[in-house]
C-alpha cells in the first residue's frame, strides 16, 4: 500500500520508519494542559508490603475471608483484582506469618519497605481533565516509582518505596506552591 501512495518502490522497511520519524517531526503536536491542583490533605501510611498471589477461585474466597476477619490482622490497606494476580497491599508481615495465612497460595512476589501517601482530592477538582497526570507528572520528575494506585470518590493513595518518601515529599509540595502560586 505504501509503494501505491508513494508510487516509488521501497527497498526496506527502514525506509517506512524514517520517513515516519522525519513526518513526526512536523506534525503539531498538542500541548497538554496541567490544571490547576490542590491537595487538601495528605496522609502517610508506613511499613507496608505488598503480595501477589495467583487468582484462583480459592485465592479469592481466601482473600475474602482475610477481608471479613474480625481479628483484623494483619491489616489489609488495598486489594487489586487483575487478570492473573491478585495483589494486597497490607502491614509488613514476616514469612512464617505469610505461610500461616496462606498456605498453598503462597504469595508469587513480595514487596517490602512500601508506604501509602494519600491525598485528598477537592470536590472541585475530581472532574478536572489532566488532575492526574499533574500529580504523576511531579513524581515522574523525581524518577519516583508508583507501585500501586488506588482512587476513592474524594482521593488518590499512590504505594511507593519508603526510601523515596523524601522525594515524594517534596514533589507534593511542589504541587500545594503550584497552586497557592496561581491565585
Amino acid at each position: 500500500q505504501v509503494m501505491n501512495v508513494c508510487k516509488k518502490p521501497i527497498k526496506s522497511p527502514n525506509a517506512i520508519i524514517m520517513a515516519l520519524s522525519r513526518l513526526q517531526k512536523q506534525i503539531n503536536r498538542k500541548q497538554v494542559v496541567l490544571p490547576k491542583i490542590s491537595v487538601n490533605a495528605v496522609t502517610i501510611k508506613r511499613n507496608l508490603c505488598e503480595l501477589s498471589i495467583t487468582k484462583t477461585p480459592e485465592s479469592i474466597k481466601l482473600i475474602q475471608k482475610l477481608l471479613i476477619s474480625k481479628t483484623n490482622e494483619p491489616q489489609i490497606l488495598l486489594v487489586t483484582y487483575g487478570l492473573s494476580a491478585i495483589n494486597l497491599v497490607m502491614q509488613n508481615i514476616n514469612k512464617q506469618k505469610i505461610k500461616k495465612l496462606f498456605g498453598q497460595y503462597g504469595p508469587s512476589a513480595i514487596v517490602t519497605d512500601l508506604v501509602s501517601l494519600t491525598l485528598g482530592i477537592p470536590k472541585e477538582d475530581v472532574l478536572v481533565p489532566n488532575i492526574f497526570y499533574s500529580i504523576f507528572s511531579k513524581f515522574a520528575a523525581k524518577e519516583i516509582n508508583v507501585v500501586e494506585i488506588a482512587t476513592a470518590k474524594y482521593e488518590l493513595s499512590l504505594i511507593i518505596e519508603e526510601k523515596l518518601l523524601p522525594q515524594a515529599y517534596t514533589a507534593l509540595s511542589e504541587i500545594i506552591q503550584q497552586k497557592e502560586e496561581l491565585f
